[in-house]
């Protein structure tokens, strides 16, 4: 029976030997536009404190938070110079060290062994260490030792940042010429345990890399003279990538568990390396282990790696169910459960076996044999929420708040899951519920103004809660504070419904459950205004609309000018020209109330009516003052009609007003110059009319639109212009607009 696993790639960069302790270097791309705080409610930090498990939190990334592993060729460097300052009793300064170690090249350090055989430091290069003495001799053996490192570096260290990359070329063992000599040489020469350890683990890095027979003998015949240590596991780590190039799995996946549990610098090395390949093998690899804590420590890798949480919790809860090793894998999966809910899309022998997993973590809860009692409450009670089992989730939750430990983050996780709980188990929601909603409803919502602990996650719940609330408002029929929680533009394609909410939002006598209500509404009641002024706008109802406006306060400047006309629309062009006077939208309301009252007393009713067919033009999608209507009510930003919200369309792309009064401007035009360019203008609403009922009218038409159909007819108005000829507006069109001109050419 296969093994199966969902680390694909994983699985050929073990197979190239890519993560055996530094042998490919991948720096790869890491971390991503989304988090799981946003799709989670869930924070698995809450449950597991020890930071060097982090990594293996359930994710979509391949670790958590930071994606790829890339520190192979740094991951050591704090390590060893701190190991060598302590070998070295403080006689050479930390930056000295780390400058020897970690930054001067193999020319450099020749430099230095040139030193201990009686030559001069140049000071480029002198400058750089300090303490350095021939008489010591430890700093002698540091040298040395660092002159044969410094060489291993040509196969050891590899710098790549794509892991697709991934490829290159070893130097020949000739071209290392004796490294493996003096490798040899100063481990078995080595009288001092400190430097026998690193000769030691230098040849059997070099042996991983030239011949993998003799680093698997290297290290199996020296192994027993190491206690465990940092310089252990790494060697160890090389040792176990030898046994997996020559196929002797069990005992490569044996070696990586007791690194994976040894080491937390190579915790994520020995994860990504470590994958059986069958049932056999990973049988023979657990009868490796020489003590109970080995099994669990390999059974928790199994399940970190090959996604079967629950069939390694089993397994664990069997040999130890206090081990804290259990904590991880259940975090993994309460997470998988909630960011990949399989409650209504998998078949039922999945939604079975689901079912039945869950069913264990509730009974593991329940029998109470755990060290960490407040995790398995907690979990159950999700579980058993996102089963839709509220009673079963709230009873849990109860349970948990009697272990729930003194801090902030552990007590925020159980009152945000206790709180959406709550929430599912109201049939409905009464005065009295509100009120003993509204502490909880104001903690969550005040979360993001706090100084919260980052890793808690609470924005899904923010936006579900709303969600919910709205949706049990709507039920009831009580639409104003179910459109407060979550928003729909359908609510204002009534204007009782908008008087209804500003009646809400003005009440003098709103208790505090209300003004909470408000204080979650997208819209505020200046919004409301301003829609309504909006609206009445379009009818042409301008001393309303001004009113209205005056409500709404302040108002935002329009881009462009309203009053302007165009051959071709092209609002872009109108906002970046120069504006000799700029508009409010309350301005701009009060400026044609001025031209419409000059067109009602009889004075230049041509040029006004001209103006104010214009700026109803460009109050329409199609101009250039769509910063007008744009707001919270109708939204902003409708790259086409398609964009509108169906409740809104209608007034927002007709031109019917502007028609009127290019028509009165028509009737009372004193020459032929005049009467083309009001036909031209009435032509482009008819234009824009004709597109709203053929296209527009149907979203779907957005991606199926027929190429063959016609873009453009022989509109009333285009008909009409053709007996304006002689004016010199006429000769402009056939030069801007390819309709005009494919029509009077037709």
């Amino acid at each position: 029976m296969k093994l199966k696993s969902t680390k694909s790639w994983q699985i050929v960069c073990a197979s190239l030997l890519l993560l055996a302790a530094s042998y490919g270097i991948v720096r790869a791309c890491a971390g991503g536009d989304w988090d799981e705080t946003y799709t989670s409610n869930y924070t698995p930090e809450v449950f597991v404190t020890d930071t060097t498990q982090t990594p293996f939190f359930y994710t979509w990334l391949f670790y958590y938070q930071i994606g790829f592993d890339t520190q192979h060729n740094e991951r050591f460097n704090a390590t060893n110079v701190a190991d060598w300052n302590k070998y070295l009793k403080g006689s050479i300064d930390s930056p000295s060290i780390d400058y020897l170690l970690n930054r001067a090249n193999d020319a450099s350090i020749g430099r230095f062994a040139a030193f201990f055989e009686g030559k001069a430091l140049p000071d480029s290069i002198k400058r750089k260490v300090k303490g350095l003495s021939r008489s010591n001799t430890q700093h002698k053996e540091f040298i040395l030792y660092l002159s044969h490192a410094k060489k291993s570096e040509q196969y050891a260290v590899f710098y790549n940042y794509y892991y697709w990359e991934a490829k290159r070329t070893l130097p020949s063992r000739a071209k290392l010429g004796e490294l493996e000599k003096q490798l040899r040489t100063g481990f078995e020469k080595s009288t001092d345990q400190f430097l026998k350890e690193r000769y030691w683990f230098q040849l059997v890095r070099y042996y991983f890399f030239y011949d993998s027979e003799k680093c698997i003998a290297e290290f199996e015949n020296n192994r027993s003279m190491l206690t465990p240590s940092t310089m252990c596991y790494r060697t160890m780590a090389y040792a176990a990538g030898a046994y997996y190039a020559t196929g002797k799995f069990s005992i490569a996946n044996y070696y990586y568990s007791l690194i994976y549990d040894g080491s937390s610098q190579l915790k994520m090395v020995a994860h990504s390396s470590f994958h059986p390949q069958e049932e056999s093998d990973w049988k023979q690899t657990l009868n490796l282990c020489k003590s109970k804590e080995e099994r669990i420590t390999l059974w928790q890798l199994l399940g970190i790696s090959y996604a079967d949480e629950v069939r390694s919790m089993k397994e664990i809860y069997k040999l130890s169910p206090r081990s804290n090793k259990l904590d991880l894998l259940l975090t993994r999966f309460v997470n998988k459960q909630e960011t990949g809910n399989p409650y209504s899309q998998n078949s039922d022998s999945v939604k079975k076996a689901i079912a039945q997993d869950i069913s264990w973590c509730q009974q593991v809860a329940n029998d109470g044999k755990t060290s960490n009692p407040f995790l398995w409450n907690v979990s159950a009670g999700y579980l058993s929420f996102l089963m839709g089992d509220y009673p079963k989730s709230a009873q849990y939750y109860q349970k948990a708040a009697k272990s729930t430990p003194n801090n902030t983050l552990a007590q925020s996780q159980l009152r945000l899951l206790s709180l959406l709980t709550n929430i599912k188990l109201l049939p409905k929601i009464t005065p009295a519920n509100e009120q003993s909603l509204l502490a909880d409803l104001q903690w969550l919502y005040a979360l993001s103004e706090n100084s919260v602990d980052p890793r808690f996650r609470y924005y899904n719940a923010q936006s579900w809660v709303k969600t919910e609330l709205s949706k049990k408002y709507m039920e009831q029929g009580d639409i104003v504070k179910a459109e407060c929680f979550a928003t729909c533009s359908a609510f204002y394609a009534s204007n009782d419904n908008v008087e209804r909410i500003k009646a809400f939002f003005q009440n003098p006598k709103a208790n505090g459950y209300e003004k909470f209500c408000m204080e979650m509404s997208e819209k505020k009641l200046a919004d409301l205004w301003e829609y309504q002024a909006i609206r009445a706008a379009y009818s042409d109802s301008l001393d309303k609309a001004i009113t209205l406006m005056e409500n709404a306060g302040k108002t935002s400047t329009l881009p462009g000018n309203p009053f302007v006309g165009r051959k071709n629309d092209c609002h872009d062009c109108d906002h970046a020209a120069p504006q000799k006077v700029t508009y409010t939208k309350m301005s701009f309301l009060k400026r044609l109330k001025e031209h419409e009252a000059a067109i009602e007393a009889g004075n230049n009713v041509h040029a006004n009516a001209f103006t104010v067919a214009n700026a109803f033009y460009n109050m329409s999608h199609f101009g250039n003052a769509r910063a007008f209507y744009e707001g919270s009510v109708i939204g902003a930003g409708h790259y086409a009609p398609y964009a509108i919200p169906d409740e809104f369309i209608a007034m927002l792309t007709s031109n019917k007003m502007a028609v009127k009064y290019y028509q009165i401007a028509l009737k009372s035009a004193t020459n032929n110059e005049q009467k083309a360019k009001c036909l031209f203008m009435m032509a482009k609403c008819e234009r824009n009319e004709w597109y709203n009922s053929t296209l527009y009218s149907n979203k779907e038409n957005e991606y199926r639109y027929d190429a063959n159909q016609p873009d453009f007819i022989m509109w009333d108005s285009f008909k009409a212009l053709k007996a304006y000829k002689n004016t010199k507006f006429y000769n402009e069109v056939i030069n801007e607009c390819g309709y005009f001109r494919k029509l009077i050419r037709g």
